[in-house]
């Protein structure tokens, strides 16, 4: 593996006095992101000799210091990327260098022109927000010191490998302050009557099936999820409207979305009262760091409710794709009864924060009414998810597990104050066994690949001594092969949750034609794109290699196979040890502008060579 002279920090200086410095160092940072993807991807070649790589976007030659890092990882110092002279010159001179220009940059793309705008318009609006919070935001400091709620707001870095990492479409500066997680504003969300037969819904029901009703099942949940204050808010209001619990319920809607919507795709619904604005009320949330989960603020120990939000981030519109928001439920399920079933997660713990609820303007109905625009696909629903809160004992803190790869505004890594009080080594053992072995037990043992990144992870911890793991988010990102799992019975009926999971075939929702799939989400997930930061964080900081670190984590798998806990059949069947392996292109899925995932591109493998795991 290539290594380099040590890379600066991309952390922000602390003292920013000028909203000149603030823009030009968040524009770097885009162009190194975006470079770095390129180059990663394969979208455009690289020559790299001693410590330097050379390159070519249209007519422009480029040159920049840096590393590959594990997994073909491109790292790139953001300060020193310039264009080079025109060939055929002279050996170039400082003068003849200048910095690399993001104009140019979008202007040479592979991709067409309208790509190139949306494009040029996203990674603006992320250096907009990038400076908007260099010059208003408080230093970064002390942030491991945080309890979670905190935290989550003042992650404010964002994604470390995608360029459009504070996209947020649509999203003004005021909008930015009100709901942006960064801001930490108190939210409060507005609710719709929708009329009973454009809903779909999967809620808990505390009733007999005897006793029980859909408006009757309606009326518990909300009255426990909203609270009795704000319910009888809500209920004076339908009143007023003249508004029938028979004929309709409740859904909620991010005030933004609200504003968003109400003059466009929602003037129908509204002006034919197949959906009734009943106002803001009930309890105040905060953003999280994905935008669109909110954290329950005035009782902490409720849900946390994701919400569709009709803006672009990072790669993806951020709605709820329909299928899942009423399928959520029995994922949740199906993963804690495996939890529950298995002795091993009493020694790792595994705490997962099920997805309890889902309610959906029903995808279906725009077959059964001309009052149903199409155009809100997706758009209106809420899934609830169980809050932490209950799930820490006191002396328990709990942590985004992208912080552990954060720095501070000056430079120093987020978790430095544990590793000098632990030390690096008993540290990381420490962290792989809680936050590594887990997962892959799921996976080789009961089957079940997770989506396990830095954003579906939260680490749990008593100052700073690794815990347990938390896995969150499962509606979208379980996957299985019918023949890898170990408790088939277990699963849920699909085709009785949803129709379209009929004769729907392999590979389109959660069940995979290969273990190969299997593999890739963990290793793409856990990490090329998550893991491989807190490497970076390593090599630059604490003089661990990026070998050390890969070989570290093998030989404690190597470990848990030798323990007994998976059989080598199904380990055989889950090799990571290939020379080359293939990881998902998000940067060329961009460029493409669709929604298909098919994109992928083969990298190198930091366990190629490595023994093969037996038990």
């Amino acid at each position: 593996m290539n290594r380099p002279n040590t890379l600066k920090s991309t952390a922000m200086p602390s003292d920013l006095p000028a909203t000149g410095l603030a823009k030009q160092q968040a524009e770097r940072r885009v162009i190194r992101q975006l470079f770095e993807a390129l180059l990663f991807e394969q979208v455009i070649g690289y020559r790299f000799e001693q410590g330097q790589f050379y390159f070519t976007l249209g007519d422009i030659r480029y040159q920049a210091q840096g590393y590959v890092a594990g997994f073909s990882r491109i790292r790139l110092d953001q300060d020193s990327i310039v264009k080079r002279a025109d060939p055929g010159t002279e050996k170039a001179t400082a003068k003849d260098q200048e910095p690399a220009n993001l104009a140019d940059i979008l202007r040479a793309l592979p991709t067409n022109a309208d790509i190139k705008r949306k494009l040029s318009e996203q990674l603006a609006q992320t250096i907009t927000l990038c400076q908007w919070n260099a010059e208003h935001l408080p230093p970064r400091r002390h942030r491991a010191q945080l309890e979670y709620a905190e935290l989550e707001s003042q992650l404010d870095e964002g994604h470390p490998y995608h360029p459009c990492f504070k996209a947020r479409t649509g999203f003004s500066l005021a909008d930015h302050q009100a709901y942006g997680p960064e801001c930490a504003n108190p939210i409060q969300l507005h609710w719709l009557a929708v009329r009973r037969d454009l809903i779909q819904q999967n809620l808990p029901s505390i009733f007999s099936h005897e006793q029980s009703s859909p408006a009757l099942d309606d009326l518990h949940f909300w009255q426990q999820e909203i609270g009795l204050p704000g319910w009888l808010d809500i209920q004076q209001r339908m009143n007023t409207a003249k508004l029938s619990w028979r004929d309709y319920t409740l859904l909620p809607i991010h005030p933004w979305q609200w504003h968003n919507l109400k003059t466009g795709a929602l003037t129908t619904p509204l002006a034919n009262e197949t959906m009734v604005h009943l106002g803001a009320a009930g309890d105040h949330y905060q953003a999280t760091i994905s935008v669109r989960s909110l954290i329950n603020l005035s009782r902490p120990e409720k849900a946390t409710i994701k919400l569709p939000m009709n803006m672009i981030n990072t790669s993806s519109l951020r709605k709820l794709t329909p299928h899942s928001v009423c399928t959520a439920p029995a994922i949740s399920h199906w993963l804690a009864q495996v939890v529950s079933h298995d002795p091993f997660f009493q020694q790792y713990p595994l705490l997962l924060l099920k997805e309890y609820a889902g309610v959906l303007v029903n995808e279906q109905a725009e077959d059964r009414s001309e009052d149903w625009p199409s155009a809100l696909r997706g758009q209106l629903g809420v899934i609830f998810r169980e809050s932490l809160t209950p799930y820490l004992q006191p002396s328990q803190q709990a942590m985004p597990f992208n912080a552990l790869y954060a720095e501070e505004s000056n430079g120093q890594p987020l978790i430095q104050p544990w590793i000098e009080h632990y030390g690096l080594d008993a540290w990381f053992t420490r962290l792989i066994d809680v936050a590594v072995i887990p997962v892959w037990h799921l996976l080789v043992k009961h089957g079940l690949a997770v989506e396990a990144h830095g954003q579906n992870m939260v680490l749990v911890h008593q100052d700073g001594w690794p815990q347990a793991l938390i896995l969150r988010d499962f509606h979208e990102s379980v996957e299985y092969v019918e023949d890898y799992l170990a408790e088939p019975s277990l699963k849920p009926d699909f085709e009785q949750l949803n129709p379209c999971y009929r004769n729907a075939p392999d590979d389109e929702y959660y069940w995979m034609s290969s273990v190969e799939a299997l593999r890739e989400l963990i290793i793409d997930t856990l990490f090329v794109f998550n893991l491989s930061e807190l490497a970076c964080i390593f090599e630059r900081h604490f003089s661990c290699s990026e070998d050390t670190f890969w070989q570290a984590i093998y030989q404690r798998l190597q470990t848990y196979a030798q323990q007994g806990h998976c059989s080598q059949q199904r380990l055989d069947r889950m090799p990571i040890n290939q020379r080359e392996i293939s990881t998902e292109s998000l940067i060329t899925k961009k460029l493409a502008d669709v929604e298909e995932d098919h994109f992928h591109h083969t990298i190198d493998n930091p366990f190629a060579g490595l023994p093969p795991l037996s038990v």
